[in-house]
């Protein structure tokens, strides 16, 4: 009687291997992950072969590629949930030599008091002769106990040579930013440009 040599060993995939390997690798953005669910996709197929193992990683690897495009799918939309506002609101500072009016402001305050400083600062502006330009040092947003707020910095320069810094608080309230406090130091002197 004579014995066969029977199946032949089972190799590990290559394509299960890269698919463990890039799910590991999620934390480069979206590219290893997106790389782990369409290996680990494919891997699965190949170790449904009677002679091909891995199944265990290709899966493991789709999992984790399906999660890190989940996590960083959610942490892009929490940025640009977040952090667009702050954005916005600078972007609407650096066009503050164009329409000249601080009040444009008022759609992001609920304070009172606020408005009625953006609106002073108009009337400063107008009286030193226009805002001439605005430069925007720092763009922040801090997490903590209190919460999320945010701080815009610079400096503007007015028609008359004049400059004075500003600071802008924002404070993530209600599910929306909102400016919380406004700053402008007009009386720092006659400082020129």
């Amino acid at each position: 009687m004579q014995y066969g040599y029977g199946a032949p060993p089972k190799r590990t995939s290559g394509i299960a291997i890269a698919a463990l390997v890039c799910g590991l690798l999620g934390c480069i953005p979206f590219v290893t992950s997106l790389a782990a669910t369409i290996l680990g996709l494919v891997g699965v197929a190949v170790t449904g072969k009677p002679n091909v193992g891995g199944r265990a990683m290709a899966i493991i690897g789709l999992l984790l590629g399906l999660l890190g495009l989940a996590g960083w799918g959610y942490g892009s939309y929490a940025m640009v949930k977040f952090m667009g506002p702050v954005f916005e609101i600078a972007a609407e500072m650096q066009a503050l030599p164009q329409h000249q009016d601080f009040t444009k402001f008022n759609k992001w305050v609920d304070d009172p008091a606020v408005k009625a400083e953006l609106q002073r600062l108009t009337d400063t502006a107008k009286a030193k002769g226009g805002i001439k330009s605005i430069d925007v040092n720092n763009q922040s947003r801090n997490t903590n106990s209190s919460g999320n707020n945010g701080e815009i910095t610079g400096t503007i320069s007015f028609g008359d040579g004049t400059k004075a810094p500003f600071s802008v608080r924002l404070d993530f309230s209600s599910g929306k930013f909102v400016i919380s406090k406004v700053a402008v130091d007009t009386s720092t002197g006659p400082e020129k440009n």
